[in-house]
Parts: structure tokens; sequence; C-alpha cells
């Protein structure tokens, strides 16, 4: 990790820096809008919730610019490590521990639920997941 990696995670009110595996890529900034940034982020791993959690709160509380950010993964991708952020995300924001099984199909993991209300409330939270893994 940088000096400009540690400075951005204590801009964000983050303490434990050293359990962040990221590294800026690279940062661009458009002629158009001076209050913006996009950051491209190098992580050596898949998130861990609480620290994606923390992570996103972070960048939540940014007032005085916007920003887009993008992951690029340096480590292999395995379906078993999302699954286990998709349920810990799922807990956090249900606190439900819902009930699915998943299958791995042409690099797409596909859902089945056991009962019809572990399926709803899947149902009521996929828009905000989708968009964590755009």
């Amino acid at each position: 990790m940088n000096n400009r990696v540690e400075r951005f995670l204590k801009s964000l009110n983050i303490e434990n820096i050293e359990d962040f595996d990221l590294d800026f890529d690279k940062i661009l900034k458009p002629y158009s809008d001076r209050n913006y940034f996009i950051y491209y982020l190098k992580k050596d791993s898949l998130w861990d919730y609480h620290l994606f959690e923390e992570f996103l709160n972070g960048i939540n509380s940014i007032t005085s610019y916007t920003c887009d950010i993008y992951f690029e993964y340096t480590c292999d991708f395995n379906f078993d490590s999302v699954i286990n952020f998709v349920k810990e995300w799922l807990f956090s924001r249900t606190s439900k521990d819902i009930n699915f099984e998943w299958n791995n199909v042409e690099n797409k993991i596909l859902f089945s639920f056991k009962n019809e209300l572990d399926k709803q409330e899947f149902n009521k939270n996929i828009e905000d997941l989708r968009s964590l893994f755009q």
C-alpha cells in the first residue's frame, strides 16, 4: 500500500488501514467537473463484508466531492467467497439469515430458495446487490 492510499483511507476515517489491501491504479479528474474524481483501485483479495461496509461508509461520508470507484482484483475469483459476502450483506440489510442454495452455471450464480418468504426478501434487495457488482 502506498502513501496515497493511506492518506485516502485516513480521509475516510478508516483507522485500521493495514486491513485494506488496496492500491491506486489511477485517478482521473475530468476537466468538466472540478469536484468529481474517478478512482481505479487494485485489490489483492475479495472483500470481507465488514471491511467493505467500513469502506463504503467512509465513501458515503465524503461531502466535498463526488466520485466513482472501480476495483480490479488481482486474485483468483472464488464463488464461495462471493456467496459468503452476499450472505453477510443480506444479513446486514435484513437482519435475517436468508436460506438459499446456489449454483455456478457458466460463470453466473443462480440462486434457489427453500421457501417463498426467503425468495421475496432476497428479491427486495436484488437491485442494490447488483449495483455492488457492476
